[in-house]
């Protein structure tokens, strides 16, 4: 068992990660529940990974093409507000809300500001002369998908109605017309782990991640 889950840590593609894990007993998806506070602890390499598993998880038990997912794991380039992207035909869910899909990750807490941030580019009188709306924001704004944050710390529903609103102002503040009705969703870490608990990959990770001990089906 050990060697099979570092080899699959270690996997290049996500294809690759998923097939591995679907090894393994279903029954740890009721065993080893994966909490908020888990998720909280994931430092940002390893919620975007995370992220990455999740939505190979979901391609592959729904049957789907991959083609449409991307989730690159160097998160030391500039992203233009996107960590990763879900493109392909699907009945929406909780964590998946549209068949196009942009998700921003984020491994800290975020306040309301520091949301509208990640959508906007602030006028700086050189660059940017005016507040503008990143790139790959208003990529997938415009062709009516929805950006999804995917945000490990938790979040009461007041807190994230706060950091939607303010994230909606700062697309108005960029120029868009449709900042009221633009699909705008939080994801928490309370959230996220409960996305985790369907998925034996992405518990497993989880566990990895935290060093937890975690109990073996019999």
């Amino acid at each position: 068992m050990a060697q099979r889950l570092k080899a699959t840590a270690s996997a290049q593609t996500g294809k690759l990660e998923v097939r591995l894990f679907n090894r393994l007993p279903q029954n740890m998806s009721t065993i080893n529940r994966i909490d908020g506070e888990h998720i909280k602890r994931l430092k940002p390499p390893e919620l975007i990974r995370l992220l990455r598993i999740l939505l190979f998880c979901e391609a592959r038990s729904r049957q789907l093409c991959v083609s449409g997912i991307h989730v690159p794991l160097d998160i030391t380039v500039a992203d233009g507000g996107e960590d990763g992207r879900w493109k392909v035909q699907i009945t929406p869910s909780d964590y998946i809300p549209n068949a196009f899909t942009v998700y921003q990750a984020k491994a800290q807490a975020l306040d309301p500001a520091e949301c509208a941030k990640e959508v906007l580019y602030l006028a700086d009188g050189k660059k940017h002369l005016k507040a503008t709306v990143k790139p790959k924001v208003a990529e997938v704004l415009d062709a009516t998908g929805c950006y999804c944050f995917f945000c490990s710390h938790p979040y009461n529903q007041k807190l994230i109605d706060e950091r939607i609103r303010e994230v909606r102002n700062a697309l108005k503040e960029g120029g868009r017309t449709t900042w009221e009705t633009d699909q705008i969703v939080f994801l928490d870490g309370d959230k996220i782990a409960n996305w985790c608990n369907d998925h034996v990959a992405a518990q497993v990770h989880v566990c990895e991640c935290c060093k937890l001990a975690r109990t073996s089906p019999s």
